[in-house]
Formats: structure tokens, C-alpha cells, sequence
């Protein structure tokens, strides 16, 4: 790719990332809003057996979506470029059909499990109600997931995230506020939960239905629907996100099985905060996914490594100065919360050492599911998922949430370790240049500065000082040293933009 292709590429990630950035920026608000609201609703024990459930749920709603996010996204790739609206019809009923018929056996088997779950494995018996009451959130997931994916894949970034990342928790926030205003407990915060997933699911549907017209319409040509080459290519990429997923969560399931309701809850917000450490990662990884997918079936592996290489660099300085902001702010931040939640502090800061590696590793994982390494990267996720679960088998009993934030942090290094390591074997491509050695040392010597300024002068808020000052030393030396020509045509062109030039 010469340097026009590479700054065109540039210049489209960055305003798909843009607006999906500001979709993730308010969805993270919005989500901080609804964990204060729900932890204030419950308290640390009921918001722990709420998350618990919720994290079953959750992980049965990515299982029953089979892989189809992403992988569906090659498939539409095609169909886009070769402008077949038949064959985007046949996948769009193919995804539906597989997606909804995995996704109702998986809701009915939670429902029915739920007290064997809540008796036998958690030893709670409030879980019972919650459970049966988010098993419809199973199938509204995996069908929102796969709808979103369908829009992703058609290039429509900025409503994909809109949908996932603002009106869904949006509307949960709403009815959160509602429940805390009436009064309604656990069954509010319950509703609010799937009231989200169901008004998105209503708005990805109204899309497609607008995006691949007559997907509905019966008669309509279509091309043979191809359930089979959807199902052999997805049931890795089901295997590898579901061990992700089970990675994330899992600890917070084990810390059910071994430790109290008040213990799951602490552990959960923590798990809940930490992901804003890479809220720039998950930002560009829809327009990486999508633009990737495009490169890749036009064999343009020269497009491919710029991309690779340029949202590598944007993912590490982001992880490292956000991380960097979650641990300097991390008591005033749960205190927010309630004081019982005060004691996870630790906790918090491990988990955020883990996102950090995470965004370090840039999106390596996503770079082999969409070139076809899909089979390699469920065999790494896997292997990952075991260790994670050793670990928090060892370590929970006896340290509770901190032996629990330690073995996922462990998994998150090892993984991202793997996975960078195959790129760079396989295609001979890592996500780090030399700035990425400016980017290790600059935040690090400006959290170095700010960390024993981290309470502030003593005045009210006096937290905030070395939070701006850490930003601002970064961004600074960002600006100067780690900014390469990619970065400043973007910065150009954005400038130009707001300024009404062309």
C-alpha cells in the first residue's frame, strides 16, 4: 500500500474510531452510572448475587451466539464487495435461524437449572429467582450480538456502537433511575437488564431490515442459505470468544462458588471498573475488525500491517495512560460506590495492571480470527481458560478476590503474550515500533511523579491534581514523540474539519 492508501486508511479508522470512541466514552458513563445505581439499590450482597447471575447469564448469551460475531463479518465482507443482496439475505436468515434456535435451548436450560445452580453450586438460594428471571436475557443477547455484527459488517461502525454502547445502556440507566425512585429492588434492577438488550435488539433488527432490503420478505430471491459454511467457520470463533468471555467471568462464578455474597459483589464492580483501562482498544477494534476484514479479502497484507501496526499504537498509549488514571483515582472512585466497597482497592489495581496488558498486546487476537487463524486462536484461549481456572481454583479460597484478580491478570499476560507471538511468527507483524518504547517509559515516569502526590494538596477533591497532571504530561510527550505520520494527518484532518475546510 503506498503512503496516500495508508493515510486513507488512517484518516477511515480514525473517524469510525472517533465515533465509536465517543459511543464508548458515554457508554462507560453510562455504565458507571448503572453500577452506582444498581449497588445503591442492592447492596454489596444482593448486587452480588445480581452479578453473579448476570455473569451466567452472560456467558451462556455469548455461547448461544455460536461464533457468529465475528464470524460472520468475512461472509458479509464478500457479499458487501460483491454486491450480492441475495447472498447478504440468505446470511442474515442463516445467522437468525442458528442464533435463535441455540439461544432458546440455552435460556430454557438456565431456567430450569437455576436452583440446582443457586443450592448446589453458589449456596445461595436468593440466586434461584434472579436466574429465572435473566434467562430471556440469553436470547436477547445473542441475537443482538449477531444483528450488530451483520451492521458491522456492512460498515455502518458508528450505528453498531451507538446501539451496543449508548441506547442500550441508556435505557437500562433509565430504568434503573425508575427502580431507585419507586423502590422496586432486585425485580427493577432485574427489568433494567433486559429492558436494554430488548430496545437494541428492536433498533439492530429495524436496521437490517433497512440495510439487506427484503430479508423479510418472503419469496424474495435469495441465495441458498448457507447455515453449514456459516457453522464450520463460527464454531471456533464461538469456542475462542467463549473462552474469552469465561476468562473475564470466571473468577467472578468461582468467587460464588467459594466466598460470600458481599465478597462476589466487591470483586464485581471491581471487574466492572477495570475495563475502562482499554476503552480506546475496544473503540478501534470495530473499525479494525470491519477494515481488516475488507484488506484481507482483497489480499492486501501491506494495508494490513499499517493497520495492525497503527491501532497497535493508539491501544498501548491509551492502556497506559487509562490505567494509569484507574489506579491514581482508584479510592475515590469506589467510594463513590458505598463503603463497603472501599476494601477492593487492591483488587482493583491488579485487574487494571491486567487490562493494561491487554491493551498492550494490541488487537493480535482479532488479527488471527479474521485472517482464518480462528482454530490456532481457540486452541490459545482455551489452553488460557485452563490455566485462568487452576489458578482461581488455588488462589480463591484463600485470598478471595485478590488470589481471583491475580489469575486473571496472569491469564490476560499469557494470552496476549501468545497471541502476539503467532502474529509476529505467521505474518511477521508486531503492533509496537520504537514509539511504543516512549510510550513504556513517558507514562511511567509521569506516574512515577504523580504517585506520591496521589492524594492531592489536602484540599476538597485534591485527587484530581495529579490526574491532570498525569493526562496532561502524556498527552504532551504523546504530541512530541510518539505521534508518527499517520497520527498527524489524521490530527490534520480533523483540525480541517472542525475548522469548515476541506
Amino acid at each position: 500500500m503506498d503512503r496516500q492508501g495508508g493515510s486513507s486508511t488512517a484518516k477511515g479508522t480514525a473517524r469510525d474510531a472517533g465515533w465509536t470512541a465517543l459511543a464508548t466514552l458515554l457508554g462507560t458513563a453510562l455504565r458507571l452510572l448503572a453500577a452506582l445505581a444498581a449497588t445503591h439499590i442492592l447492596g454489596a450482597a444482593a448486587f452480588g448475587t445480581y452479578t453473579l447471575a448476570r455473569s451466567v447469564a452472560l456467558v451462556a448469551g455469548m455461547a448461544a451466539s455460536v461464533g457468529l460475531s465475528p464470524g460472520v463479518l468475512p461472509f458479509v465482507a464478500r457479499a458487501r464487495r460483491q454486491d450480492d443482496l441475495a447472498a447478504l439475505r440468505a446470511l442474515v436468515r442463516s445467522s437468525w435461524l442458528i442464533t435463535g434456535g441455540v439461544a432458546s435451548l440455552l435460556a430454557a436450560a438456565l431456567f430450569l437449572a437455576a436452583p440446582w445452580l443457586a443450592e448446589r453450586a453458589f449456596d445461595d438460594p436468593e440466586l434461584t429467582s434472579v436466574l429465572e428471571a435473566l434467562s430471556p436475557f440469553v436470547l436477547l443477547l445473542a441475537l443482538l450480538t449477531v444483528n450488530l455484527a451483520v451492521v458491522q459488517g456492512l460498515m455502518r461502525i458508528k450505528a453498531q456502537a451507538w446501539i451496543e454502547r449508548v441506547v442500550v445502556l441508556a435505557v437500562t440507566v433509565l430504568v434503573l433511575a425508575l427502580t431507585w425512585v419507586a423502590g422496586w429492588g432486585m425485580t427493577g434492577v432485574v427489568a433494567a437488564t433486559l429492558a436494554g438488550p430488548l430496545v437494541g435488539l428492536a433498533l439492530a433488527i429495524r436496521l437490517v431490515r433497512k440495510l439487506v432490503p427484503g430479508v423479510f420478505a418472503v419469496g424474495v430471491e435469495t441465495s441458498s442459505w448457507p447455515t453449514r459454511e456459516l457453522a464450520a467457520e463460527s464454531w471456533p470463533l464461538m469456542g475462542s470468544r467463549l473462552f474469552t468471555l469465561a476468562i473475564v467471568w470466571m473468577d467472578v462464578i468461582l468467587m460464588g462458588v467459594f466466598r460470600s455474597p458481599e465478597e462476589v459483589g466487591v470483586y464485581g464492580l471491581c471487574a466492572r471498573l477495570a475495563p475502562l483501562v482499554i476503552l480506546v482498544h475496544e473503540s478501534i477494534a470495530p473499525s479494525f475488525a470491519a477494515r481488516l476484514s475488507a484488506l484481507h479479502s482483497e489480499g492486501d497484507w501491506d494495508g494490513i500491517g499499517k493497520l495492525y501496526r497503527l491501532t497497535g499504537r493508539w491501544s498501548l498509549w491509551s492502556g497506559l495512560v487509562l490505567g494509569g488514571v484507574l489506579i491514581l483515582a482508584g479510592p475515590p472512585l469506589l467510594a463513590l460506590f458505598g463503603p463497603e466497597f472501599a476494601t477492593g482497592v487492591s483488587v482493583l489495581v491488579v485487574l487494571t495492571v491486567g487490562r493494561m496488558f491487554m491493551a498492550a498486546g494490541g488487537l493480535s487476537a482479532r488479527m488471527l480470527v479474521l485472517t482464518g487463524k480462528g482454530r490456532l486462536n481457540l486452541v490459545n484461549t482455551g489452553a488460557l481458560l485452563a490455566c485462568n481456572l487452576v489458578l482461581d481454583i488455588l488462589w480463591i479460597p484463600e485470598h478471595g478476590g485478590w488470589g481471583a484478580a491475580w489469575a486473571t491478570a496472569i491469564a490476560i499476560l499469557l494470552g496476549k503474550a501468545l497471541q502476539v507471538g503467532q502474529v509476529a511468527v505467521i505474518y511477521r507483524l508486531v503492533p509496537w515500533t520504537s514509539r511504543s518504547l516512549v510510550a513504556l517509559v513517558a507514562t511511567g515516569a509521569m506516574f512515577a511523579v504523580c504517585w506520591p502526590w496521589r492524594a492531592g494538596p489536602g484540599v476538597v477533591a485534591g485527587w484530581l491534581l495529579p490526574l491532570v497532571v498525569f493526562v496532561a504530561g502524556s498527552a504532551v510527550v504523546f504530541a512530541r514523540f510518539g505521534m508518527a505520520d499517520e497520527d498527524r494527518e489524521v490530527v490534520a484532518a480533523a483540525r480541517r474539519r472542525i475548522g469548515g475546510g476541506r
